[in-house]
């Protein structure tokens, strides 16, 4: 336990307060008396005045204590001692009432100075900051109270002007001298007691100190030769503690009062005042010097020591970090090799720390990934302002693949050589293997492992869009009689026999075509790469010799027969028109005595003869404007306020009437006429928003536009808009263009860039038929969407179909993340919109809010005019 010269400290414990005023008191009485004995002869001027020192301690002590009447009751102990001690000496009255003012003001300002330049830690003193508040607070009170005191001792006691210079320079070296050694003493401690070897030194020290005064001293008139001894002062101050080197000062200057009042030294002039002065002068360089090297040698090791536990600080969060952590110095936009590297790296990786460190970072990810590293670095070398995070693959020690979730940062090298990377690695294996685990359990049947019908829609999709020279065709196969197996094999050996079935078909497909169980009995195969029926037929009677091969189900041979159907794809076929195609081709087969392959001919001869018949009346139908627009609310789910418009493309035919888009939609976009009905059908979107403008103001709905591939082709969409726009006046702000998922490989990067100005300009973009294929989930990311409206096949499975519920969810919770706004499509039921509501959607559409309106039923049903409002529903 450390043992303390600072009794005076502990006494003045606040438990112990109460004897913190008498000790001042009789302190301060003993120094003035001391001062007194120093009287000028002729004068009632003290050649020392320790009493102002100790004055300083007091109104310091009760200034820390933060209370006002504390401080007025030490400086009201420092009128009256001042008062009754001159008096008992034999001081006029009047005489000691100045003593008594201008010692109050001394402590008063002297403190204030010094508190107001060294801040709330300055009884500490522990800088040199706090030393030189303390010397110019001594100064400052000095010369403040001189103001009181030399200024009225001239008119009530006929002293002499020079009282003023001792004045202020004798109040001024006792409270610096006395308060700093006192200061620093109080604080003294065993551990600033010399040891060892020092302890020897501090003898030796001693030892030249008692010499060398002893020889300074010795002779009167050798004033140069004195400050010899400063040097003294150095040693100490650089050598010993602060309490060692404050005890040194004291003891010196005790010393040089002492002998210049006995007449020796080299002070000795013929003024006593000059002796005062000279010696006072030297005490106050002898302890300013020694302070300053003491405490700035302390400073400096306090910063030391912050900077090792720093150092330390920063090795033990670094080492022992619940994430994995690196460094590396970057030189050249290149990551080198590691120079330091924590445990979790090491059980991250499956590498000893040791080989870490000399590795580079790049060695530690899976090529797939060095791209995306390199990308990542770039980044944050070009932008310090927030670390970069991404996602990517390393390979560990036994060559396995472990995901990482990486975040970088980079701080400016202190040698000045290039830049410090820190890396954060956290590991996300197990996430990203549950991820793909829910993905695949999602897209592929949970019996026989294959694609199911989300999976194979997708890659029929991407396969008919990148088709080129050859076709993609697809096979639909039914096991006939599967009811009659299966309750002869039993649940289990049922499933056994599907099982069989999917591997049988895989096994005569090519690698590249795609296999999948639709459900139940049902499986269906895309092929790549065939040129016509008569391949699709030829892979169609592998499939069923194979399966006329008998399948051991539980020792039983089971002969299988299947119906299948075959149907090709069209460069512009949606997936689901091929899939049902191929379905119904199925059913012939069926139909037609089972276990049998039909090929489904007749639509494409169909839809050439459709086509041939259509055109040349769509041609006259644009020139004759019989194409109108109407349009279906798209409600607010929470309130039930119409927030927007869907605009309908309908053709009124002159014979066949009101006709809706199945009708011709398909031929108009296949042909170049789509790009004057899409400029058409945005002049027309926009002059009704004009007109709901006008009739709602602030309340009108925005504008949904549907956009065609062929608007998307033609370069001009951008340029179409804005002319539509200008001409309708209507702010972009009101319009919303709807995309689908199967546009996205249409937009190039310019006309991206057309869509990111338009954006910028105020009109949104909305993704449609959202979830009709799993890559529209990915495509998100890719186009510039602002809305997302959910396909009306999943919105009409809600309550009915799990599956339909948790995709709906999904979509939401997703939307929800990316900051989207949600349409859904087709609602037909109260308990569909319950739901929808239940799940946060945002917006929703369909028969069970409004039909498709025309453009003036459309607007009574807006502005609430209900003469107006159709009876019988119109077509879809």
């Amino acid at each position: 336990m450390k043992t303390t010269l600072s009794g005076l400290a502990r006494a003045l414990h606040p438990g112990r307060a109460i004897l913190v005023g008498p000790a001042f008191a009789v302190a301060f009485a003993v120094a003035a008396v001391l001062g007194r004995m120093t009287l000028l002869d002729g004068s009632q001027l003290a050649l020392v005045w320790p009493a102002a020192g100790v004055g300083f301690l007091w109104v310091l002590w009760e200034h820390r204590s933060g209370s006002y009447y504390a401080m007025a009751g030490a400086l009201a102990g420092i009128v009256v001692l001042t008062t009754v001690i001159p008096v008992l000496d034999g001081a006029p009255v009047r005489v000691a009432l100045v003593f008594a003012l201008a010692n109050a003001v001394l402590a008063l300002s002297a403190v204030v100075v010094f508190v107001w330049l060294g801040g709330s830690g300055a009884h500490r003193l522990e800088s040199p900051r706090h030393l030189w508040a303390l010397l110019l607070g001594s100064v400052a009170g000095s010369i403040v109270s001189g103001v009181v005191g030399p200024t009225l001792l001239m008119v009530f006691a006929q002293e002499s002007p020079a009282a003023y210079p001792l004045w202020v320079v004798r109040n001024a070296v006792s409270i610096f001298v006395l308060v700093a050694t006192t200061l620093r003493l109080v604080r003294v401690d065993c551990d600033d007691v010399p040891t060892g070897n020092l302890r020897w030194e501090f003898v030796a020290a001693c030892a030249v100190l008692v010499i060398g005064y002893g020889a300074v001293f010795a002779l009167n008139d050798t004033l140069p030769i004195s400050f010899a001894v400063l040097a003294l002062c150095v040693w100490f101050g650089l050598r010993f503690s602060t309490g060692v080197a404050a005890a040194s000062a004291l003891v010196s200057g005790l010393a040089v009062v002492l002998t210049t009042m006995a007449g020796r030294g080299p002070f000795i002039a013929d003024s006593v005042i000059a002796r005062g002065l000279l010696a006072q002068g030297f005490i106050a360089v002898l302890t300013l010097v020694t302070l300053v090297l003491a405490l700035q040698r302390d400073t400096q090791a306090r910063l030391a020591v912050g900077l090792v536990e720093s150092e330390e600080r920063f090795r033990s969060a670094f080492e022992t970090a619940p994430v994995s952590m690196l460094m590396s110095r970057v030189q050249d936009g290149t990551a080198g090799p590691i120079i330091r590297a924590n445990a979790d790296l090491a059980a991250f990786t499956g590498m000893p720390l040791h080989r870490l460190v000399g590795t580079t970072p790049l060695e530690l990810v899976d090529e797939r990934d060095h791209a995306t590293f390199g990308y990542l670095l770039a980044g944050q070398l070009e932008d310090r302002s927030s670390a970069a995070r991404t996602e990517m693959r390393f390979v560990d020690a036994a060559g396995d693949t472990v995901w990482g979730s990486v975040s970088m940062s980079t701080v400016p090298d202190p040698s000045g050589a290039g830049v410090t990377l820190l890396c954060l690695v956290e590991d996300i294996t197990a996430r990203k293997a549950a991820e793909e685990a829910l993905t695949r359990q999602a897209l592929h049947d949970q019996l026989t492992g294959l694609p199911n019908r989300t999976l194979l829609v997708d890659r029929l999709g991407r396969a008919i869009r990148s088709g080129g020279t050859t076709r993609v065709g697809v096979l639909y196969l039914d096991i006939d009689g599967f009811k009659g197996l299966n309750e002869t094999l039993g649940m289990s050996g049922g499933d056994d026999l599907l099982i069989r079935v999917g591997g049988r078909i895989a096994g005569c497909v090519a690698q590249s075509d795609t296999v999948a169980r639709l459900g139940g009995d049902e499986f269906a195969v895309v092929c790549e790469g065939v040129d016509g029926s008569t391949d699709l037929e030829a892979v169609a009677d592998r499939v069923r010799a194979a399966l006329a091969e008998p399948v051991h189900v539980a020792g039983t041979p089971v002969v299988v027969q299947a119906s299948i159907g075959v149907a090709l794809a069209e460069p512009d076929s949606h997936p689901e028109a091929v899939l049902r195609q191929a379905d119904h081709a199925m059913s012939n087969a069926k139909n037609s005595g089972r276990d049998r392959v039909e090929s489904l001919v007749w639509p494409e001869q169909a839809r050439a003869a459709r086509t041939a018949r259509l055109l040349p009346e769509l041609e006259r139908a644009l020139a004759e404007e019989q194409f109108e627009l109407f349009g279906q609310p798209v409600v607010d789910i929470a309130t039930g306020r119409t927030v927007a418009v869907e605009t309908l493309l309908r053709w009124n035919h002159p014979q066949r009437g009101l006709q809706s888009p199945a009708e011709f939609l398909d031929v108009l976009e296949a042909s170049s006429l789509m790009t004057e009905a899409g400029t058409r059908v945005l002049a027309l979107s926009l002059r009704m928003a004009r007109q709901w403008l006008d009739a709602l103001g602030p309340e009108a709905p925005v504008v949904h536009i549907n956009i065609s591939g062929k608007q998307l082709q033609s370069g001009h969409l951008s340029e179409a808009l804005r002319t539509a726009q200008v001409a309708a006046g209507v702010p972009m702000s009101q319009i919303v263009l709807e995309l689908t998922e199967t546009h996205a490989p249409l937009i190039a990067d310019s006309l991206l860039a057309d869509v990111n100005d338009l954006r910028r300009d105020g009109a949104r973009i909305a993704l449609d038929d959202l979830g009709t294929g799993y890559s529209s989930l990915m495509r998100i990311t890719e186009l510039p969407t602002d809305i997302l409206k959910i396909d009306r096949s999943f919105v009409s499975g809600l309550g009915t179909d799990p599956r339909c519920s948790a995709i709906v969810r999904g979509v939401l919770s997703m939307s929800q993340a990316l900051g989207l706004s949600v349409v859904a499509e087709g609602v037909e039921t109260q308990q569909q919109h319950d739901l929808l509501h239940e799940y946060q959607c945002d917006t929703a559409q369909g028969f069970l809010y409004a039909r498709p309106l025309p453009a003036d039923q459309l607007l009574a049903l807006m502005t609430g005019t209900p003469s107006l409002l159709p009876q019988p529903p119109l077509p879809r």
